[in-house]
């Protein structure tokens, strides 16, 4: 039930087992399974309850699921396009598991596309060589989401508060995490105790300017854990999606890879073909190559996009496939069945995130990372297309096999215990006003598209850390008593976090590998 947790001899302070934050398909899938073992859980979101980039994610999840695919081919592919960086260890393990994982999905009520023998209809995308693709239509993760969340409504030992946000956490005196400060959405600061505390809250692509996820997703489980002493990896490796559709006035759209599996072809303003000369694979290239191609031929030719073209294919066949793109691109004016798309690249999904084992284990004794806020091994220096999802689900059902041993060796955590913790900590910038705020928000993310971007140098590194800088010195200088923080001022300082993480993890890594490209 959506109800408040009970109030106990703090009314500013919750209890329970378990502390999941982010209702994301890594979020939901974790409450869902450990909810199993009968632990109280609560889950955090800090807006609605599929208000993640799960929601937005159009193709699918990669599995082998025909007899002509293998799971180790499946991850033979993770680790090519992944060039070298992943581990192999966890791809194995992770690339086993998914069609296990899928029919799990199943039972959770997640209706995947059929053929018409009735077998799943798998897609093809760049990087695979195989169909391996298993979606529902162009709106996969919309799909798992409001099934999963369906299915955590219905779980009578998971509690959700939505928009709540998560911004620290606390550690205390033998460093082990025993739950999170929580700014409520009328600005209540609430503290939440728990026997183990999990980040699920999605990765930090949204500190760039052109993005295809949603304007939160700036780090903040990144954040949080850096602050707490963890350890993070691979932030340089922000992948870029090549081909997504940005109407004026209206919220960018990721045009699935599978269009291009099915045969979509990526033109010039004249209709001529140009990615032959960049990939033997052409549309069909890795992502990291897409994204480079693309933005050299919009420089050279001085054009604000390229045009992705799916006409050749019937009409019945498009709308059937991709209703959502179909839907979406028609309120713009564009009929996907007669005319091409115009798209662009934009920042899509963060490759690395907090260091963790294959069962969410971070450097903190009771706090685990899971999903695309963690940085697995899986991904190495570019992610190949559908792993995504795959991570959350496998994450967080190994996660459900190793929380349970940890649990059992810990004293619960009570009204009683650490009843001497209270949120004393001061947040800078409290004191800057909205319109300052907003101001900063879109310098940064301006920034970090012009200089730590699809194509970077050391010496725009380097012009990009000292702005950041300079802007965290006027950040930090803006102290108040706590009394005004916002939202909007913690979205700020995590982004200020993680976009200076990410400086300085790329001028780190002196060789172009990857996502991370330098001229």
């Amino acid at each position: 039930m959506h109800v408040e947790m009970p109030k106990l001899t703090n009314p500013n302070t919750r209890y329970c087992d378990l502390l999941i934050v982010g209702s994301g398909a890594a979020g939901l899938a974790a409450a869902l399974k450990l909810a199993t073992h009968g632990y109280s859980i609560l889950l955090l979101s800090k807006d609605s309850l599929i208000s993640g980039s799960t929601a937005w994610a159009q193709g699918g999840i990669a599995a082998a699921m025909r007899d002509d695919d293998h799971p180790q081919l499946h991850a033979e592919d993770t680790i090519k396009i992944g060039y070298g960086l992943c581990n192999p260890q966890i791809v194995a393990q992770i690339t086993a598991q998914a069609p296990g994982l899928i029919a799990w999905l199943r039972q959770q009520g997640v209706l995947f596309t059929h053929d018409a023998a009735g077998s799943y209809q798998l897609m093809q995308e760049s990087g695979h060589s195989r169909r391996r693709i298993v979606h529902t239509a162009d709106h996969t993760g919309y799909a798992i989401a409001t099934n999963l969340a369906k299915r955590v409504q219905e779980n009578n030992h998971i509690t959700w508060l939505t928009k709540h946000t998560a911004y620290d956490l606390i550690i205390d005196a033998d460093q082990r995490c025993i739950g999170a400060y929580v700014l409520d959405c009328v600005g209540k600061r609430l503290i939440i105790k728990a026997s183990a505390t999990v980040l699920a809250c999605g990765g930090a692509s949204a500190i760039y300017q052109y993005t295809s996820v949603p304007n939160g997703s700036v780090g903040d489980g990144i954040a949080m854990a850096w602050r707490a002493g963890c350890r993070i990896a691979n932030l340089e490796f922000n992948q870029f999606h090549p081909t997504c559709f940005q109407p004026e006035g209206g919220h960018p759209l990721l045009i699935s890879e599978t269009m291009r599996g099915e045969g979509a072809q990526l033109l010039l303003p004249n209709g001529k073909r140009f990615l032959d000369a960049f990939d033997v694979n052409a549309e069909l290239a890795p992502r990291d190559i897409l994204a480079r191609a693309i933005t050299q031929t919009m420089n050279k030719y001085q054009i604000k996009h390229v045009n992705l073209d799916i006409t050749h294919r019937s009409a019945d066949f498009i709308r059937q496939q991709f209703p959502t793109t179909t839907r979406y691109c028609k309120r713009f004016g564009i009929d996907i069945t007669k005319q091409p798309i115009p798209v662009s690249p934009a920042s899509h999904y963060s490759c690395g995130g907090i260091r963790i084992d294959s069962n969410g284990v971070t450097d903190r004794l009771g706090l685990y990372a899971i999903g695309e806020v963690a940085c697995s091994g899986l991904h190495g220096a570019n992610r190949l297309a559908s792993n995504a999802l795959l991570e959350c689900i496998a994450l967080a059902n190994n996660l459900s096999y190793h929380l349970p041993k940890y649990l059992n060796m810990q004293e619960q955590i009570s009204s009683r215990a650490d009843s001497h913790i209270v949120d004393t900590i001061r947040i800078n910038g409290g004191s800057l006003h909205p319109e300052q705020i907003a101001r900063m928000y879109s310098t940064i993310r301006k920034l970090m598209w012009e200089k730590v971007g699809i194509i970077r140098s050391n010496d725009q590194l380097r012009q990009a850390q000292q702005a950041l800088a300079s802007m965290q010195a006027v950040f930090n200088a803006r102290s108040s008593d706590n009394k005004s923080i916002s939202t909007d001022n913690l979205s700020l300082r995590n982004l200020l976090t993680t976009a200076s993480l990410t400086v300085s993890f790329a001028l780190a890594r002196q060789k172009s590998c990857g996502a991370h490209h330098i001229f």
